[in-house]
């Protein structure tokens, strides 16, 4: 038994298929599982001998090597992986929850469910289960989830966060899932998924303006024209570093390796093109295709916006990754935020030097409008006869098309990071807590047992000016000893390292309290591609119940891997013992 679940321990954590076309021992299709286990016996005695007295009997012959006893086992082994999971979430007491939908291949709606709680080693994001859903109402989605906690036994009380994106029916002030859930536990906080307000950040610039528009327009096309046939992509990969990216449809700010490509290889790219518009053996329509897009990138235009896009979009990009690291606390992400609206303040004064960037590639300083002679609108007969202000085409493209694309990124940045001002405004000052006055830390602690006064008491206060001189006075080494390590969980740690919970009580309840909170819902887009791998093409029409304990054990393999399933076998022994007891 114990080489059984070594063996799906192996293809669990793997995501790998599992049983074959039939369960024959020595058939070239009895599936991964048979197939390892005569692997395996060719080097084990044991299970050699076992096989040759047991295996291929057919009915009435107990071998062990069936598809029902290797479905019970998966569902003994994902039951323990979600029980360790479930029993350190209620040892932690606090949490935040997570959730999220995605179609899976048999087109049924899936529904993630992940949490995150704080270990004495720090925070934790773990996937809990799918589950099928029928309609995507707030109502239907938020009943599943509360339905499922009380089911497991987390109380919804000692809920303290919420990440979502940004859909209504997530995160509507009024009727939406964070709301439902809000009115079962008032300390619920809605914190909205980072990642996707970048996201929408990023769309919402693009949608400003036409001329963005017609640029990403213009970038997608040119990577469908030239990977459609395999020999304009081989002539594109003989001359380029960086191959053309496909521009992103859900995550946005992916957009940046497509805009980094195109800068950086586009004088080979041009050349690409004048030589398929050149080449007399390629189809008429091809060679149209090519001239036309060598065209657009010979526009000044053109080139501003990519040079301007890939300063932009690496920055976005960057930042994106950041926060979907699990470690990464509110005050970080806020933070990394507010920063990207100074470095898109900056690039709103440096019109010029992307033009001279973009000048050195098409090497001409002429704007598409200066090549064509500009249309005058027809005079009303009741307006007067002063001229209009004519701007010029350089003028007019910076000001109708790059100002109006930076001044969008600006409102959307600092409309997104009020959704943090809460979080903020309680937690914020954990981050500089050595460096606040006593005054201010008085302040700050009295608003923090004002917003959870449930969890602290007064003498948080007291505590915290104890702990910040502790730390000032007794601390030699820098609290934080890695870059991803915030300062918070920098002093959670010290914490437990110290032994020092009982001595600061409530400073260790508000340190669990704000770490607990999620910054994005990307363990939630994550469990999705296990998803895909799980439940593919080929195993289309597996169950639920054994969809969601092979993606339990494949996304938390690290839970898996530390588990003794001992105590798993004992319990499948007396579910199978035949014998009565007297």
């Amino acid at each position: 038994m114990k080489r059984l679940i070594d063996v799906l321990i192996f293809l669990a954590e793997r995501g790998l298929a599992i049983r074959g076309t039939d369960q024959i021992i020595a058939s070239s299709h009895n599936g991964n599982y048979l197939g390892l286990i005569e692997l395996l016996a060719e080097y084990d005695t044991l299970l050699a001998s076992h096989i040759r007295k047991y295996a291929n009997r057919g009915k009435g012959h107990v071998s062990y090597l069936s598809s029902t006893i290797c479905e019970e086992l998966v569902k003994l082994m994902g039951q323990k992986v979600q029980d360790t999971i479930l029993k350190e979430a209620k040892e932690a007491k606090y949490f935040s929850v997570s959730i999220d939908s995605t179609p899976d291949v048999s087109r049924l709606d899936q529904l993630t469910i992940v949490i995150r709680y704080v270990l004495p080693s720090g925070p934790v994001e773990r996937f809990l289960t799918f589950m099928p859903m029928m309609r995507h109402t707030a109502e239907h989605m938020a009943s599943i989830l509360l339905n499922f906690l009380k089911e497991k036994g987390l109380d919804v009380a000692n809920c303290r966060g919420q990440s979502y994106d940004n859909a209504s029916n997530m995160s509507g002030r009024y009727n939406g899932v964070q709301a439902i859930v809000k009115r079962e536990c008032k300390y619920a906080t809605f914190i909205p998924c980072c990642n996707h307000s970048l996201n929408l950040v990023g769309n919402q610039a693009v949608e400003s303006c036409s001329g963005c528009t017609r640029f990403f327009d213009f970038v997608n096309g040119l990577y469908v024209f030239l990977s459609d046939s395999t020999y304009r992509w081989q002539l594109l990969k003989n001359r380029c570093v960086l191959t053309l990216k496909a521009l992103s449809g859900t995550r946005w700010c992916e957009r940046a390796d497509a805009v980094k490509a195109l800068v950086e290889g586009w004088s080979s790219i041009q050349e690409v093109l004048d030589d398929l518009a050149a080449d007399k053996e390629q189809k008429a329509a091809t060679r149209y295709q090519a001239e036309g897009f060598s065209c657009k990138m010979n526009e000044l235009e053109t080139a501003v916006m990519a040079t301007a896009w890939n300063d932009i979009l690496g920055r976005l990009n960057s930042t994106s990754i950041c926060l979907q690291d699990p470690a990464v606390s509110v005050n970080t992400a806020t933070g990394l935020m507010a920063s990207l609206i100074d470095t898109v303040q900056f690039a709103r004064d440096r019109f010029d030097f992307y033009e001279h960037m973009a000048i050195g590639k098409v090497q001409h300083t002429e704007y598409k409008a200066e090549q064509h002679r500009s249309r005058k609108r027809k005079r009303m007969p009741d307006e007067g006869s002063a001229n209009e202000a004519d701007l010029g085409p350089r003028e007019t493209f910076r000001t109708q098309t790059y100002v109006i694309m930076i001044d969008s990124l600006l409102a959307e940045l600092k409309k997104r990071m009020k959704a943090y001002d809460y979080i903020c405004k309680a937690f914020g000052f954990l981050s500089e807590l050595t460096s606040l006055s006593t005054e201010e830390i008085e302040d700050k602690a009295k608003n923090l047992v004002s917003s959870y006064p449930d969890d602290l008491e007064d003498t948080l206060v007291a505590e915290l000016i104890q702990f910040a001189a502790f730390m000032r006075n007794r601390i030699r080494k820098p609290l934080t000893d890695t870059v991803k390590e915030s300062p918070e969980l920098a002093m959670y740690k010290l914490l437990s390292s110290l032994n020092l919970s009982q001595t600061f009580p409530n400073v260790e309840i508000g340190l669990r309290i704000y770490l607990c909170m999620m910054v994005s819902n990307a363990s939630g887009e994550r469990s999705f591609s296990k998803l895909g791998i799980v439940k593919g093409e080929l195993r289309s029409s597996m169950e639920q119940e054994r969809l969601s304990m092979l993606a339990l054990m494949s996304i938390e393999h690290e839970v898996l891997r530390s588990l003794d399933f001992s105590d798993t076998i004992e319990e499948f022994a007396l579910a199978k013992a035949r014998k009565t007891a007297i």
